[in-house]
């Protein structure tokens, strides 16, 4: 039994997406940028099966790419999906563990708050990406300041928010605030959540999902990290993967500080937009030192004793259930 409650808003329903592709030859770019403007969007390559199917022709992908229309194309003629207002979303597909399974994309994404989404973006979340399950971990104070989630034509929004609003202002007040500090807390302090999020991800009828957050980087890197760790991936990978966070977070800070400060939250301390591996990998070490592993973590949180099981039957390439078509 789940010990977090989440808030469910409930959104249209969309057909399960199959899983579109373990990385290969045709993944080679699972994340591209382009420019426009003075903005650099997301580009998400997708691989050639899912672009078959969107597109009616096998399409490949390219980290060069060159806004048009919705659509990003290469020097080489290949196309890439472009995000206009979501600076630090990716997939964690493509990932190998550590004994050499890899992880099946078009499953699970990390994102930066979707609550400036553009049509178009929400087009490429619901029609594209087939968006069953969005988390949102932000606190309802950033809720007032950011505005809610209005993606009830996407999917599910389910708000699971990590980290008081008090403590920031707190924090941001005293200028205390370190991500050494913030990151223990959310482990600990909010082991429930983010037990909640995990026992989401391992039920099928919910992917594909998108975690995310004000910037996509603590609470969705902590998130991810856990996840990450559960499914067999060396730390040095997932370190790896919460500092392509930078990038987003530095085209971010703009947006965040005109939303969040005001008078009672009069400035953002730096470690707010800082990215520090160390501090993500000092957590990690800390739950194996208390429970063991971090399957035993998540289960001494409320998550199912076959978490680790079912999400490796979800996510892992390499089980049987997925090749069988688990989510077919």
């Amino acid at each position: 039994m789940l010990t977090a409650s989440p808030h469910w808003s409930h959104g249209a329903a969309n057909s399960v997406a199959a899983p579109f592709c373990s990385a290969g030859p045709d993944r080679q770019c699972r994340l591209a940028r382009s420019v426009v403007g003075t903005r650099w969007p997301i580009g998400l390559c997708l691989p050639n099966d899912q672009f078959g199917q969107a597109h009616g022709e096998p399409r490949s992908c390219s980290s060069d790419v060159h806004r048009h229309g919705g659509l990003a194309t290469s020097r080489a003629g290949k196309l890439a999906l472009v995000f206009e207002e979501l600076s630090n979303f990716r997939d964690l597909g493509g990932h190998v563990t550590a004994d050499g399974r890899t992880l099946l994309s078009g499953l699970v994404y990390r994102s930066d708050a979707l609550c400036f989404v553009t049509e178009h973006d929400r087009a490429l979340l619901r029609d594209t990406l087939r968006i069953r399950t969005i988390v949102d971990l932000r606190t309802s104070m950033e809720h007032e300041r950011m505005g809610r989630y209005d993606l009830a034509d996407v999917g599910e929004v389910v708000h699971l928010p990590v980290l008081d609003g008090a403590l920031i202002r707190e924090k941001a007040l005293d200028g205390s605030l370190d991500l050494f500090s913030m990151y223990r807390a959310i482990v600990f302090d909010h082991a429930d959540e983010i037990s909640a999020v995990l026992t989401l991800l391992a039920n099928p009828d919910r992917l594909p999902a998108v975690i995310s957050c004000t910037a996509g980087k603590d609470r969705t890197g902590i998130v991810v990290g856990v996840l990450l760790a559960v499914l067999g991936v060396p730390d040095e990978t997932i370190l790896a993967d919460y500092e392509r966070s930078t990038a987003g977070v530095d085209m971010l800070r703009g947006r965040i500080l005109a939303r969040l400060v005001g008078d009672d939250v009069p400035n953002i301390p730096p470690a707010a937009f800082a990215v520090e591996p160390a501090a993500l990998a000092e957590v990690l070490q800390e739950i194996r030192a208390r429970y063991g592993t971090v399957t035993a973590y998540l289960i001494a949180a409320g998550a199912p004793v076959e978490i680790e099981r079912r999400l490796r039957a979800l996510l892992d390439s390499s089980a049987e259930e997925a090749r069988l078509g688990l989510l077919a």
